[in-house]
């Protein structure tokens, strides 16, 4: 009787510094993750107020006066100082006439045309130091500089600068957006093995199960037992990173009984949300008939670049963090 007391003392002891054990990981973590998200959220927030600037400046490049214009602008300029320095405004001379102004097909058509001369003259001037790409770059770096010496009709040259720097500030945003949700996702894998690898560290019998068999080689060369038994953990954490999520749900309800699919109440939102981090990686943000069969897309959406907005993003974050810790809580079970 009293080795039985023992024993179940012993257990229930076990089961309090697994539990531990795996608070701090998640915690960890879901730390890491809050730090991430808050990072990203703050850039993307700042990239939008600007982007909005510039949107409100196309908009009055279209409908107000002129001398209005050039004041707004002025004083949009001049507030964002970090942005004047680093992308040089460049006065032009305003046109007393408004009729001087081109149309902007036609303002673009000069531009191109210039462009293009400019950069032919590069090549044959840098022909001799042999780097014709180097000169490409150097021209196509200056091209604004470029642009704003054609002495454009103001409207014009206001109308092209913010069209450039709103294009610049979405696709900014759009590839911070796009990266936030690859950079959780990345935490939601590690976070995964290691929950993994502590549960097999407390209970390894668990690996007698393991289909992922040593090589006889492996196995002889294994000079003690716990020398045996890490090769066959890291054998089976690392192939938990390689799996798709569906796999891997299908394996947690194997080994431990936890039924993502059924009792998550967010499971199709985070399957979707893990498919597109993998078009985003692997085939850069296009959707291909493999991402339509996964996602149950139309196989017309194929060639579409993919749109994430921040709240899209937002929500997806939420929702990883409550997997893991229903993972977690799961797993105590």
């Amino acid at each position: 009787m009293v080795n039985i007391i023992k024993k179940e003392r012993e257990k229930n002891l076990s089961k309090d510094s697994l539990k531990d054990d795996l608070n701090k990981i998640i915690n960890h973590y879901l730390v890491d993750m809050m730090n991430a998200f808050r990072s990203s959220r703050n850039a993307w927030i700042s990239l939008e107020k600007d982007k909005n600037k510039y949107k409100t400046l196309l908009e009055k490049a279209k409908t107000s006066n002129l001398n209005e214009l050039m004041g707004y602008f002025t004083s949009t300029s001049s507030n964002e100082g970090r942005q004047s320095n680093s992308y040089s405004f460049i006065p032009i001379k305003i046109h007393e006439n408004d009729k001087d102004c081109l149309s902007y097909e036609e303002t673009l058509k000069k531009v191109e045309k210039f462009i293009e001369e400019s950069k032919s003259q590069g090549f044959n001037r840098f022909a001799i130091a042999g780097d014709y790409s180097v000169s490409l770059v150097g021209i196509e770096s200056n091209e604004k500089r470029i642009k704003s010496t054609l002495k454009l009709p103001q409207r014009e040259y206001i109308y092209w600068h913010c069209s450039d720097f709103f294009d610049k500030l979405h696709k900014r945003i759009t590839h911070l957006v796009k990266m936030t949700l690859v950079y959780q996702f990345s935490f939601f894998e590690a976070c995964l093995k290691d929950l993994l690898r502590k549960i097999y560290e407390y209970k390894p019998e668990l690996l007698r199960s393991n289909s992922k068999n040593l090589s006889n080689k492996e196995i002889i060369d294994s000079k003690t037992r716990e020398e045996l038994l890490i090769k066959m953990l890291e054998r089976e954490v690392d192939w938990w990173g390689y799996q798709s999520i569906d796999k891997i749900a299908k394996r947690i309800k194997s080994r431990f009984n936890i039924n993502l699919e059924r009792d998550f109440a967010n499971w199709e939102d985070l399957r979707e949300a893990y498919y597109i981090r993998n078009v985003i990686v692997h085939n850069s943000g296009i959707v291909n008939e493999i991402s339509c069969n996964k996602l149950g897309y139309d196989q017309s959406r194929i060639g579409e670049k993919l749109e994430l907005q921040t709240e899209y993003i937002e929500k997806i974050y939420t929702i990883i963090r409550e997997n893991l810790i229903y993972i977690k809580n799961g797993l105590l079970r």
